[in-house]
């Protein structure tokens, strides 16, 4: 097992890393007993995290374009603050904020029957102020699953608010505050670049921050992920590769000089020179080092989504009902305007009508998380009754927080489209990785790194284009996606479990599927020709005789 392994999970741990059948997958988590449905497997916290609001706000030129936040959470880890009457009031107020001076009518609530009409068709169709009056003396009732006092925000700086000291002395929050201009050149020098590639080399900078200040633990979790710089990883589905992989590394060596000017005024020239506290060159800060950390985001990055507290308080808490129907009602007709207009937009630009540059694509949109929400992170409910008062509503009201990270150990899970494990995060960025069904001792542990539900060329040109890779799992053997690899369709699984078989196992294979091939190609011909018994049974005494001369 790993040094890194042994020493975070100690004598409690379930599953080892080791070096996978396929070297071109590098490292693999493997059982090292018998795993159950349900059972963790393991729990791990990011080495950096990347929140979404934060890559979308890179790419913002202007800082008064920058949209309010709708949760408030610690900059650091990611947990929700505060109390669930304040994270309300905060997405109120953000909807309002983020609403246009001339919104379009609200569409009102699906609800069984036609609702009346109390008075003009202006007055019913407007959406009225958010009513965040009183949210401040608003008493909730107790819920047994989700409490309604949050984390507590224990220090606020001018580089955000934090939930903990830890938080608010990790090494990326240090940087920040101690470099905040340089900091920000930094980011503003990679606003232009694509939303992938740019998600790459925010979190590499994080990481890189990470191994310069952090302990040596920290160093060990960074360094075991270098990988090959992150312009050798273009997708191949790409128009023009070539030009991709200029452009990529045109942005990394551009943004080079202002991250370590960033990273000198943290944490001082000696450090940055390789002189300081890791001067044991473990993980050097230099640009072909910072490369590879983005390489290794754009090969290990799992993507974090904590679900609301509003959204597991409303499930679990009958009582609920009768605290928040009116402010989940003014939410529900919010979000069917915010969605309405959207496609209105969309349907523009198809139209010719409206310039697609006047759109929004760069951000993580919670209408786009609306329409494809997994079934299990949705629930639907109807609040209310009679024709009038009821209406239907559902749990994407309440935005997760979502973004991306870096796990020291989690991220050496590797991908299949047919996962045995499932990630979960549950008041914060920390990752529970459990079992989704039995796992054999010695079976590799996987997770899906995109939608498995996905139709199959979906599912895989999404690996090619966020991970630079084409799936060879099981299920895309199956399904025809990987012709050389189709005879295993007829192979007994192997023992070990988990992954593709290769090196000798598959040369092993080659030499029995040619000699099969040739047995068979022998066999037609002596079929074609018809049995000699004659010439037979002489051959066969000439072969007993051999051995005594």
């Amino acid at each position: 097992m790993d040094l890194l392994f042994a020493k975070a999970l100690g004598d409690t741990a379930v599953v080892q890393t080791r070096a996978c059948d396929d070297p071109r997958k590098g490292k693999g988590v493997f059982a090292l007993v018998d795993l159950h449905d349900g059972e963790v497997v393991m729990r791990d916290s990011p080495l950096a995290l990347l929140p979404s609001a934060e890559l979308s706000e890179a790419a913002i030129e202007d800082a008064r374009d920058v949209p309010p936040a709708t949760i408030d959470t610690c900059t650091t880890c990611g947990a929700f603050t505060g109390t669930l009457t304040t994270q309300l009031k905060t997405l109120l107020d953000a909807r309002a904020q983020s609403r246009p001076a001339a919104a379009p009518p609200a569409p009102k609530p699906k609800s069984g029957k036609k609702r009346k009409r109390s008075g003009t068709a202006a007055e019913d169709d407007s959406l009225p102020p958010p009513p965040v009056k009183g949210l401040d003396a608003l008493a909730l009732p107790e819920s047994e699953w989700q409490p309604t006092r949050l984390r507590e925000r224990m220090f606020v700086k001018k580089n955000g608010a934090f939930c903990c000291s830890t938080c608010a002395t990790h090494p990326v929050a240090t940087m920040r505050e101690r470099a905040e201009g340089k900091w920000k050149a930094f980011v503003d020098a990679i606003g232009g670049v694509p939303r992938a590639d740019r998600r790459c080399l925010l979190l590499g900078a994080k990481i890189l921050a990470v191994a310069l200040a952090g302990e040596p633990d920290a160093v060990n979790g960074v360094a075991h992920l270098c990988s090959r710089p992150v312009w050798d990883l273009a997708p191949s589905n790409v128009d023009d590769a070539d030009e991709y992989r200029k452009n990529v590394r045109k942005a990394v060596e551009a943004s080079w000089p202002k991250l370590k000017a960033a990273l000198t005024a943290a944490f001082g020239a000696d450090v940055t020179k390789g002189n300081g506290r890791n001067g044991d060159g473990v993980v050097p800060c230099t640009l072909e080092t910072y490369a590879r950390l983005c390489g290794a985001t754009q090969m290990n990055a799992l993507a974090v989504k904590v679900p609301h507290p509003l959204m597991k308080y409303v499930v679990s808490t009958v009582a609920a009902e009768g605290a928040l129907t009116e402010h989940v009602q003014w939410l529900v007709r919010e979000k069917a305007e915010r969605v309405a207009r959207k496609t209105l937009e969309e349907e523009k630009v198809l139209g010719g009508l409206m310039d697609i540059d006047d759109i929004d694509l760069d951000s993580d949109s919670d209408d786009d998380e609306t329409r494809d929400a997994n079934g299990d992170e949705r629930y639907s409910f109807r609040w209310g009754s009679g024709e009038d008062e009821g209406f239907d509503f559902d749990t994407t009201v309440f935005p997760a927080y979502k973004g991306s990270a870096i796990f020291p150990l989690a991220s050496s899970l590797n991908h299949s489209c047919d996962p045995n494990c499932e990630v979960a995060y549950v008041d914060d960025s920390r990752v529970h990785i459990l079992a989704k069904r039995t796992i054999a001792r010695d079976e590799e542990c996987t997770i899906a790194y995109v939608d498995p539900d996905l139709d199959g060329e979906e599912r895989r040109e999404e690996l090619k284009e966020t991970y630079g890779f084409d799936c060879e799992c099981d299920v895309c053997i199956r399904e025809g996606f990987v012709p050389h690899l189709k005879r295993r369709k007829v192979l007994p699984p192997k023992e070990s479990g988990g992954g593709l078989i290769w090196g000798k196992l598959d040369a092993e294979l080659k030499a029995r599927f040619k000699a099969e091939k040739q047995a068979a190609e022998k066999a037609a011909k002596k079929g074609a020709r018809g049995p000699k018994q004659a010439p037979a049974k002489k051959a066969a005494a000439e072969t007993k005789k051999t051995p005594a001369k």
